[in-house]
């Protein structure tokens, strides 16, 4: 029988697989990017995007309110990593 920590795990596991297939396109590059170096900052995802920096803000805003950032460091020193 599995420990109940082993089986949280799990559960919060297939929970993100399955909240990921609702993520956009651009969600979703943010986090493939992550996963591939670790961080990413605002700068990043204005280039990895396309984008103006306030659509990257907008973006990146909206997956920190979504528990799927977590943002680390102030002003010019902001970086995000996956939660």
């Amino acid at each position: 029988m599995e420990s109940e920590s082993a089986l949280q795990e799990k559960i919060s596991r297939n929970s993100f697989v399955e909240s990921e297939k609702q993520l956009s396109d651009e969600e979703k590059k943010i986090l493939e990017y992550i996963r591939a170096h670790g961080i990413i900052t605002k700068n990043d995802v204005v280039g990895l995007l396309e984008v103006s920096a306030s659509t990257a803000t907008r973006v990146i805003r909206k997956m920190v309110k979504n528990n799927l950032l977590k943002q680390n460091g102030k002003a010019r020193n902001t970086n995000y990593t996956i939660k």
